[in-house]
């Protein structure tokens, strides 16, 4: 089976990166202690066999799996999958180790282990199913840290990676699991969405990943062939620098942006009714999505109230700039923005920059933008997680203390709670904080893009929309 993928990995190490796209490829190798159903949210085990959480929720106590080997022969023990958590807390990936009080965590005896946390809350679970766990032998003997030498206990091991064209994995004849229909599985590098379609149209692809929304009619108009939307917790936004001296630090000028765009018409204009117009700065797909996300003015798509926004800002007539990148159609999103805005009198400049250095970008030239358009997710799909990344963990849009405080604050109390209203009513606070600072404006509610050949079925999304290629079926 062949898949149509928009970029390299560039790095294969069960911990080398944070991208969920790079994480497509690396889930078919590499396993977590046990996956989450996207649409269920049901919590489905690999390599343990079952798990209890203390009454305070404070202690997670795993049970593994006996005799799951990895590739090399390296059977998965207790002390491995501690090794596993301490090498993602020091990775790029330690968002999904921060709760852990590693002074307290500890193996019980070779097949079980116990993970204490400093706080206890419905995503920690979540986070826990982003960490693969790897044999401290087989990762030690990697001269790279398994950046082109993966070895896991997934489905599928490497065969050959040619960088910057295709990687190739095969079966691995001695999973634990079932074995799949899918005994090789390619994933064929094409940064170009058009070229995608050609892909699969021409027989070379059976799968791509992101299709152009202006190819679907063609897609499902093609015998044998067909395009599905599934729906994702990921918001196309923009982000507002907060920066001192930045123009958009002046809360008058960014009430004024977010009142002059029209979600409704940027999302037809853009993604057709492949996307849904945003309501809220997260997605309604979030577990802890409430109505009252939904009650922010700014929100309302109003050209006469927003040029009195803009008359009482200081702001001056100059340029200001969209730093943004080449991809999911975000630079057509920010030229679609950099129209709208001209009609209130806002001129505006594009800067496109690498997707992997965009973050970088924002965090570390605040001086150099006012503007941000770009996309985001919650790895756990609770909406206050989101929040709490851009603004607190990493500050992204250069919030000042005080309200980098009070989101902050809401945040952990919605971590910390235990009851499924009690989260709502944070997460709702949290996002209030947000909206009510237009610190960022959600457009559109993205959705995952797959166009496919009639030969494929049983496709299953897992941890924020990545599929299982071992589940799916091959007629």
């Amino acid at each position: 089976m062949v898949v149509a993928f928009p970029s390299d990995p560039g790095n294969l190490s069960p911990f080398g990166t944070n991208s969920n796209t790079v994480d497509f490829i690396i889930y078919q190798i590499y396993d977590s202690l046990y996956k989450i159903d996207d649409t269920t949210g049901k919590i489905i085990p690999l390599l343990i066999e079952s798990y209890e959480t203390s009454e305070d929720g404070k202690v997670y106590t795993f049970h593994l799996k006996e005799g799951i080997k990895d590739t090399n022969g390296n059977e998965i023990t207790a002390s491995d999958a501690l090794f596993s958590f301490h090498l993602c807390s020091e990775s790029a990936m330690a968002i999904n180790t921060m709760m852990v009080n590693f002074d307290e965590t500890k193996a019980v005896d070779d097949y079980t282990f116990q993970l204490a946390v400093n706080t206890s809350g419905q995503s920690c679970m979540a986070q826990f199913a982003k960490i693969y766990i790897v044999d401290e032998d087989s990762y030690n003997a990697s001269t790279d840290g398994m950046i082109t030498t993966p070895v896991g206990t997934g489905p599928y091991k490497l065969d050959s990676w040619s960088q910057g064209t295709s990687v190739k994995l095969v079966y691995n004849e001695n999973y634990w699991g079932n074995e799949p229909d899918v005994k090789e599985l390619e994933f064929l590098i094409s940064g170009e969405p058009s070229q995608r379609t050609t892909a699969l149209m021409t027989g070379e692809a059976d799968f791509i990943y992101d299709y152009l929304v202006s190819d679907a009619d063609y897609i499902n108009g093609t015998e044998g062939y067909m395009t599905e939307d599934r729906e994702t917790n990921t918001v196309y936004a923009v982000y507002f620098n907060n920066y001192e001296g930045a123009q958009t630090s002046d809360i008058n000028l960014r009430k004024a942006i977010c009142l002059a765009l029209d979600n409704a018409a940027l999302t037809n204009v853009i993604y057709g009714s492949h996307n849904t117009p945003a309501v809220a700065c997260e997605s309604v797909s979030c577990y802890d999505y409430s109505e009252e996300w939904e009650n922010c003015e700014y929100y309302g798509y109003d050209l006469e109230k927003a040029k009195e926004y803009l008359e009482a800002s200081s702001y001056d007539g100059s340029t200001l700039t969209i730093v943004t990148k080449n991809a999911n159609n975000l630079n057509d999103l920010s030229e679609a923005i950099q129209n709208s805005l001209a009609q209130i009198g806002i001129t505006v400049e594009i800067v496109e920059v690498e997707t992997s250095m965009h973050g970088t970008y924002m965090q570390e030239r605040p001086d150099e933008w006012e503007l941000a358009v770009s996309d985001h997710m919650t790895p756990s799909n609770y909406g206050f997680d989101s929040i709490n990344v851009i603004h607190t963990r990493r500050n992204y849009v250069h919030v000042g203390e005080e309200l980098q405080a009070q989101i902050g604050e809401a945040c952990t109390a919605a971590l910390e709670a235990r009851d499924p209203e009690e989260i709502k009513k944070y997460s709702a606070q949290a996002v209030a904080l947000n909206q009510d600072n237009c610190t960022i404006y959600g457009v559109t509610y993205a959705t995952m893009k797959l166009a496919y050949s009639e030969r494929i079925s049983n496709i299953h999304c897992y941890g924020c929309n990545i599929i299982d290629f071992h589940e799916v079926k091959l007629k």
